[in-house]
């Protein structure tokens, strides 16, 4: 975990800087005094540990950015909550133009998270402090399902990957889903449960499977197989197609329209039209388009193109749009 290169940061209270002219920290999600709506709340997750010599200091790239912006734009009467598992300071001695793009929006809020305290309380809260939890080979995708249902469990809500961009509002969707690839393949970027009833015991169920299967899974794991086994405990089939919510204790399997994932191809061929078309056809009845930064990480994507991202880009995160630079 990311805490365990240092002391975890005091929490001061303020903006940016303290009284003493010092870095302000990011409150910690448990001891804030604001805390996400019971089920009425966007999750994003930032797992990855800051540099050393970042000085702890929090960023954000512009894909990250428009994808907290069109959570917020399209949902106001959602709170938008990103949450930082390492240490996080605001920068205080530069301009932050895409953190301020986001601060924007009053319902848009930024946390930290210390892990053996988010635990507290939880199915997990003895499990989780054992020594073999701080093996190097923990630090992985592991950690982002494991905070996940943790918030799952705490508040409910929906959780969305930060390489996602939201096209309307999600108020009208069902309590419990996920998302699929296709008739085959789960997809894990999007995962929503109620506070209560049904959606706190599926969160419970995935977070006793995480306990249970840690040791069997640790060193064959990735992310997606995770969430393909969990699912085919709670419905029993490994069919996609066949995970009605009858049989999942209330959990839908959205198809693959609602939630659109884009293919690599789009990406090697960004500026083909009709690619660009066949997408555009495709998501006219998406709620999230999902960009699966991992195959697009290392595209760069100019503004004023007509490129898949910068279209909606532009149409789902204005501010940030304008505040980027010449490429996403």
């Amino acid at each position: 975990m990311c805490y365990l290169n240092g002391a975890v940061p005091s929490m001061v209270k303020s903006d940016k800087l303290s009284k003493d002219n010092e870095p302000i920290s990011l409150e910690d999600i448990i001891l804030s005094d604001v805390k996400p709506s019971l089920g009425r709340t966007i999750f994003f997750y930032k797992t990855k540990c800051h540099p050393p010599d970042s000085k702890y200091i929090l960023n954000l790239t512009a894909r990250q950015a428009c994808s907290i912006e069109s959570a917020a734009l399209h949902n106001p009467n959602f709170q938008v909550f990103l949450l930082f598992e390492s240490p996080s300071y605001f920068p205080d001695d530069q301009e932050t133009p895409l953190l301020d793009a986001i601060q924007s929006y009053q319902n848009v809020h930024l946390r930290q998270l210390n892990i053996w305290r988010y635990a507290d309380h939880t199915p997990l809260q003895d499990w989780i402090k054992k020594a073999d939890l701080l093996r190097p080979s923990f630090q992985s995708e592991y950690t982002s399902n494991l905070i996940r249902f943790l918030t799952l469990y705490h508040f409910g809500g929906i959780y969305l990957d930060i390489d996602s961009i939201v096209l309307r509002s999600l108020k009208d969707m069902p309590l419990n889903y996920m998302g699929a690839h296709d008739n085959v393949t789960l997809d894990n970027a999007v995962f929503s449960l109620e506070p209560k009833g049904t959606g706190h015991e599926i969160a419970v169920l995935f977070l006793l499977d995480i306990q249970e299967n840690y040791d069997k899974r640790l060193f064959e794991y990735n992310e997606n197989s995770l969430i393909d086994w969990l699912v085919k405990r709670i419905c029993g089939t490994v069919s996609v197609r066949k995970k009605d919510s009858s049989r999942c204790h209330g959990l839908q399997v959205l198809n693959s329209t609602a939630v659109l994932t884009v293919p690599s191809q789009y990406w090697s061929n960004s500026l083909d039209h009709n690619l660009l078309k066949a997408i555009i056809s495709k998501a006219e009845n998406s709620y999230i388009i999902h960009f699966r930064n991992k195959l697009s990480s290392k595209c760069d994507f100019k503004k004023g193109f007509s490129t898949i991202y910068a279209i909606y880009a532009k149409q789902n995160c204005p501010k940030v749009y304008e505040a980027t630079g010449e490429f996403f």
